[in-house]
């Protein structure tokens, strides 16, 4: 009988035990965006989901990694830039947000405006205060509370690949070296998060370095990771780009501890419920532009960026009576634009910057160095395309000793002439040295390029070739 007795008594505190645990055993969740890049159409659908969440589980926090503005013409070309994003993202809402590259592209009023409008915090550890400057409205982390008083640190990181001309006020550091000062933020928070907008690579990296996080919710890079990836234990995520896709990451907590995490993609097209008023609100906005007007005819498929690049290059010259220009890759997000009708919107769409033109008077040799320096800055081929001019690249087998020929026609350009070339603000600030001097001229690539078509109509550049690269 005593024995009888003392296994009951055992298993009823086995049973008492594991009652306590599954009582202080919790969920908090973390729906996440990357890279929306001004698409507003999956929003109501997140809305609604999160909405659903938040009746069930009290403890949901909802994240953005950067890069809201440059995709969307509904966003990118009103006056007042981003704010239709910030005012729909206002609506699920967001708690925590970190700037993208191009946020930091917005001059520095339309900057702050977009920051104070949101109702989310934005966090960025790596963006300083030129000197002189006023405090950005935004700090290098914040602290999120749970229940049990659980506290969750949130800070963010920024890519260096920001327009360097757009920096008039900020400094942009390297983003993991900042990160690294923050590593006390696990002597005071339960929970410690990082929300950066540098890149899968780098989170690798930067989770190698800093194993005190327990998430880096990332973006940059628009890398899709179905389940999240663990790198020295800590749980990198990230949703590809465009809100194909929601990120949500589910922490188990005991005792005000992490004892397991997860993530997986949420495809928007398994979401039905949509907030109807949010709904309502996209469809106003989509109706202030006319985007499917047609500017203009290509009379064949533009195959590639190359073939674009030439286009909108001579738009450039033209429109400006230029003797040369320069187009990037960086700035054409089509790699292919088919035959046929060619819309105001994919004007728009091919180049959602708004860069401005500069005008150089230059040399020879300081276009062969342009060039080289476009050559340096990535793998690009060719690394800027051009009009008024072809030139041959001829690559040393170390990429360092290249040369450059230039030619108008079939004559070399001359050593002794300046000629007038027109390239936009990222060239100039990216590959132009400070101590030439230019003009700024008050158009932008696309404003150009409209008018081009409006003058032309037709155009075809399925076979246009300016650049050769030898080895």
């Amino acid at each position: 009988m005593r024995k009888y007795c003392c296994m009951v008594m055992s298993m009823t505190f086995m049973l008492i035990n594991n009652a306590f645990s599954q009582a202080a055993s919790r969920k908090i969740i973390l729906i996440s965006t990357n890279d929306p890049h001004g698409r507003l159409d999956n929003f109501p659908k997140m809305a609604a989901y999160v909405q659903f969440l938040k009746r069930t589980n009290p403890e949901v926090f909802v994240l953005n990694a950067g890069d809201l503005v440059d995709g969307n013409p509904i966003i990118d070309q009103i006056k007042d830039k981003g704010a239709p994003i910030i005012d729909i993202m206002n609506s699920v809402p967001y708690d925590v947000s970190c700037l993208g590259n191009h946020e930091l592209e917005l001059n520095d009023t339309i900057l702050r405006r977009r920051v104070s409008q949101s109702t989310s915090v934005f966090v960025d550890a790596n963006i300083k205060i030129a000197n002189g400057s006023v405090a950005p409205p935004f700090k290098s982390y914040t602290t999120l509370i749970a229940g049990d008083g659980l506290k969750i640190a949130v800070f963010g990181l920024t890519a260096t690949s920001t327009n360097p001309c757009t920096l008039h006020d900020l400094v942009v550091t390297e983003p993991i070296q900042a990160a690294l000062s923050l590593d006390t933020l696990r002597h005071n928070h339960d929970i410690v998060i990082g929300l950066t907008h540098i890149g899968f690579h780098a989170d690798s990296i930067l989770a190698t370095k800093m194993p005190g996080v327990d998430i880096i919710i990332g973006g940059h890079s628009h890398t899709a990771i179905p389940h999240g990836k663990f790198v020295n234990g800590v749980l990198i995520t990230q949703t590809g780009s465009y809100m194909k896709y929601l990120g949500k990451t589910i922490l188990t907590i005991e005792n005000n501890r992490i004892v397991n995490k997860t993530f997986e993609l949420v495809d928007f097209s398994t979401i039905e419920n949509i907030d109807s008023g949010l709904d309502a609100k996209i469809k106003g906005y989509n109706e202030t532009i006319d985007l499917d007007k047609q500017v203009g005819i290509a009379n064949a498929d533009f195959p590639d960026k190359e073939s674009i690049g030439y286009l909108r290059a001579d738009a450039i010259a033209t429109e400006l009576n230029l003797q040369i220009a320069f187009d990037h890759s960086r700035n054409i997000s089509f790699t292919h634009l088919p035959a046929g009708k060619i819309t105001l919107g994919d004007v728009y769409k091919m180049d959602p910057f708004n860069y401005k033109i500069y005008r150089y008077y230059l040399t020879a040799a300081e276009i062969r160095s342009l060039i080289k320096a476009a050559s340096a800055y990535n793998a690009i081929k060719p690394p800027l395309y051009c009009s008024g001019i072809n030139y041959t690249l001829i690559r040393s087998s170390e990429g360092k000793q290249d040369s450059i020929i230039l030619k108008k026609g079939r004559r070399q350009l001359s050593e002794r002439k300046r000629y007038s070339v027109g390239i936009n603000s990222f060239v100039a600030c990216r590959f132009m040295p400070d101590n030439l001097k230019y003009d700024t001229i008050a158009y932008t690539t696309p404003e150009l390029l409209l008018k081009f078509l409006a003058d032309h109509k037709r155009v075809d550049y399925s076979k246009t070739r300016r650049v050769d690269i030898l080895k």
